[in-house]
């Protein structure tokens, strides 16, 4: 079923992975709020944004990493 259901987005994921990848991410000197440096930001940013366009609730984690979630789990 799932393997089936996600040939649906394909293209969709396969555009979204180049642009995630076209983005130069390799650890360079830090700056502010870029612990990484500026590329790594900038792909941080990328999925947060996309994550949010698709709806998710995303989760920032002192700007070093981030997390989506979807749907409400137990607690």
């Amino acid at each position: 079923m799932f393997g089936e259901r996600i040939l649906t987005y394909w293209d969709e994921i396969v555009s979204d992975l180049a642009e995630l990848i076209a983005i130069p991410s390799v650890r360079s000197e830090a700056g502010e709020g870029e612990p990484y440096g500026k590329g790594p930001a900038e792909a941080l940013q990328w999925f947060e944004h996309r994550a949010r366009q698709m709806g998710l609730t995303v989760h920032d984690v002192d700007h070093r990493a981030a997390h989506a979630e979807y749907g409400i789990g137990e607690t």
